[in-house]
C-alpha cells in the first residue's frame, strides 16, 4: 500500500483525531497540521492520539519520507494542555494520559528524518514541548512563547527534558519559574526557534529549507541525528570515542557513502539528490 493511500484510509477511519490532525503528502515530505483553531489547537487526548498516528505513519514510512513539517491552523500554534481536563482528573487519569503524551514526545525527538516545526502563532505550555522536540524551528516575528504551567499552580513535567535540553538550564530556570511571556526575537535568543520569518516569505523559506535537505543522505541523516543522543552531555572518555568511532566505521562501509563518493568523482549528483523532495505548502 502506498503511503498516500494508507494516508488516505487512516483519515477517512478518523485515525487522526477525528480530523484534529490533518496529513498531507508531498514527494518525501509529510506535513502534520493541528487543525482545531477553534480550541487553539489544545493538546487534547483527540490531538495528541492524531498526532501520534501521524508519527508512526512517519516511522512506519520512514524510507519515503524525508522531512516531516509540524503547522497549525489559526492565529495559535498550540496553546498547550486541555483547560478542560485541568481539574477533576484522578491521579489514575492522569498518569495514563502523561505518560502517552510523554511516548509521543519522545517518538517526535527520535524521528530519523528531519523534523521541522511551523509556529505560525503563539506556543504555550505543551505547544513549547511539540517545538522543543523539533530539529529545526521557524517562527513568525509576531508569535509569543510561554511555560506558564507555575502561574495555573502546576509543573511543565513532562516536557521538561525536551525543553531543558533545547534552551538550556539556565534559560530554564528562568522561564520555569517564572511563567513569563516572550517574544519570537526572545525564543530565538533563548535557543527554541532557528529562524523568523514574515508570514508571506514562510511558504518560499520551507521550499527553499526542504531542497536544500534534498541534498543530504536520508540514512546519514538518520545517525547524525542518533549521534547528537549518543554523545550529549557526555564526558569524553575512551568509552565514548568508542561508541563515535564504530558510528563511523559503520556509516563509512555502508551504501550511501560509496554513492556519495562515485557521485563526487564523476561529477554527478548523488542518487538521493535526483529524487527532489517537494511538500504541498
Amino acid at each position: 500500500m502506498s503511503l498516500q493511500q494508507k494516508v488516505t484510509d487512516l483519515t477517512s477511519e478518523g485515525v487522526f483525531g477525528e480530523g484534529s490532525v490533518k496529513v498531507t503528502v508531498g514527494e518525501g515530505v509529510i506535513t502534520l497540521t493541528l487543525a482545531k483553531p477553534r480550541n487553539l489547537n489544545a493538546l487534547t487526548a483527540t490531538m495528541t492520539k492524531g498526532l501520534m498516528a501521524g508519527l508512526e505513519l512517519c516511522k512506519e514510512f520512514a524510507s519515503q519520507i524525508r522531512v516531516v513539517l509540524l503547522r497549525a491552523e489559526g492565529r495559535v500554534f498550540c496553546a498547550g494542555g486541555d483547560a478542560k481536563s485541568l481539574a477533576g482528573n484522578t491521579q489514575d487519569e492522569v498518569h495514563s494520559s502523561s505518560m502517552a503524551f510523554g511516548s509521543f514526545l519522545q517518538l517526535l525527538t527520535t524521528l530519523p528524518q528531519l523534523v521541522v516545526g511551523v509556529a505560525q502563532g503563539s506556543a504555550y505550555g505543551g505547544g513549547f514541548g511539540l517545538l522543543s522536540c523539533c530539529d529545526i524551528v521557524v517562527a513568525v516575528p509576531t508569535a509569543e512563547f510561554a511555560l506558564s504551567e507555575v502561574r495555573l499552580g502546576m509543573i511543565p513535567a513532562t516536557i521538561s527534558p525536551h525543553v531543558v535540553r533545547k534552551i538550556g538550564v539556565n534559560n530554564s530556570r528562568r522561564l520555569f519559574l517564572t511563567g513569563e511571556k516572550f517574544s519570537a526575537s526572545k525564543a530565538k535568543e533563548y535557543g527554541l526557534v532557528n529562524e523568523i520569518v514574515e508570514p508571506e516569505k514562510m511558504k518560499s523559506f520551507l521550499e527553499g529549507l526542504i531542497k536544500q535537505q534534498s541534498l543530504c543522505a536520508p540514512i546519514a541523516v538518520a545517525r547524525a541525528k542518533n549521534l547528537i543522543t549518543l554523545v550529549e552531555n557526555k564526558p569524553v572518555t575512551e568509552e565514548l570515542i568508542r561508541i563515535t568511532v564504530d558510528e563511523l566505521v559503520s556509516i563509512r562501509t555502508g551504501p550511501e557513502i560509496r554513492e556519495g563518493a562515485a557521485a563526487l568523482f564523476n561529477k554527478r549528483k548523488p542518487q538521493w539528490a535526483k529524487d527532489g523532495l517537494r511538500a504541498k505548502l
